[in-house]
């Protein structure tokens, strides 16, 4: 699985996911966003961003209508969730 079904699977668990993280909201505020996953023991953590071409350099920032965004940490889903993710 790559990084952006395991954010959506992540966020589809149940937990409460602030609305400018949330993949419906993404979807539609831009067209292409992207996901970094990173794991360390047993904290997953997921960053949903965009990449935007202007005057021929390419920038990682928020979709525009997004006043914030940042990691997401995994800390509190069961660990049944947990090892469906990290599979």
């Amino acid at each position: 699985m790559t990084a952006k079904e395991d954010y959506i699977k992540y966020c589809n668990c149940g937990t409460y996911i602030p609305l400018f993280h949330q993949p419906r909201w993404l979807n539609v505020v831009t067209k292409k966003w992207y996901v970094q996953k990173i794991v360390h023991k047993d904290i997953v953590a997921f960053m949903p961003y965009t990449v935007e071409k202007k005057f021929g350099f390419h920038f990682v920032r928020n979709p525009h209508l997004s006043p914030y965004n940042g990691p997401l940490l995994t800390t509190d889903c069961s660990d049944i969730e947990k090892e469906a993710i990290l599979l």
